[in-house]
């Protein structure tokens, strides 16, 4: 069977997209500082404890079937431009955040019907778990097998609420549900509304690091846990 890849959860080859090459990941890179210090050989390399994001660079080709070539390939941009994760058949549980896209020039040698361009995928360094996406209670998300995460709380009561992680406490006024989502550091309602004023804390101390994390709300609110699992490594 031929590598396939997913664009939110789109297959490719379905589309009439064929990877002329199985689609390997690169390795992310660790981000360190270097510091010279006088009178030691070598290097001292203080680890940031950060990834550069990752390129994964795709050949595709296609087949024009009713449609040019030009036709094809204005659909297939327009397709491409618009995705936001991307996953491969040869690693389901698994998918990486698109960053940005850059599409290549049409090349259509001596047929005409058949194209190929290439597309350099940006991707955050970080695989994420599609089972990470699920909203999880308290005990089945605290314990963190995968490097720090940074999840969304899914807060539901009336009142001000305490949601306390790992011995640092933030305050949030809750009405009916109310999602922290600390990757954007954004605080919302169910409609939308951006309450970014009514959470007194740091999205940084609500992270969920390595291992076993102590989690607690305010009596009287339900909260589940979106854990946005991921490994860079």
């Amino acid at each position: 069977m031929k590598d396939d890849i997913f664009l939110d959860y789109r297959s490719c080859i379905k589309m009439g997209l064929l990877p002329v090459k199985p689609p390997i990941i690169p390795s992310p890179k660790k981000r360190y500082n270097e510091v010279s210090i006088p009178g030691r050989d070598g290097i001292f390399y203080e680890d940031l404890e950060t990834y550069d994001d990752i390129v994964l660079p795709v050949e595709f080709n296609f087949r024009a079937r009713g449609e040019t070539v030009d036709q094809m390939f204005r659909y297939f941009r327009k397709t491409l431009a618009n995705a936001k994760e991307l996953m491969r058949s040869s690693d389901p549980d698994m998918y990486y955040k698109i960053k940005k896209i850059e599409i290549g020039d049409l090349d259509r040698g001596t047929s005409k019907t058949i194209g190929t361009f290439q597309c350099d995928f940006t991707l955050d360094p970080y695989a994420y778990l599609r089972v990470g996406k699920e909203k999880l209670s308290i005990s089945k998300a605290s314990i963190n097998r995968y490097d720090l995460s940074k999840p969304m709380y899914v807060i539901t009561g009336e009142g001000n609420c305490e949601i306390s992680v790992n011995g640092v406490s933030s305050f949030c006024n809750v009405t009916d549900t109310v999602f922290i989502d600390t990757d954007l550091q954004l605080c919302y309602r169910e409609d939308g509304t951006w309450i970014n004023t009514t959470l007194s804390g740091n999205y940084d101390d609500m992270y969920l690091q390595h291992g076993k994390n102590d989690i607690h709300v305010s009596d009287g609110f339900m909260l589940k846990i979106i854990p946005n699992w991921r490994t860079a490594l």
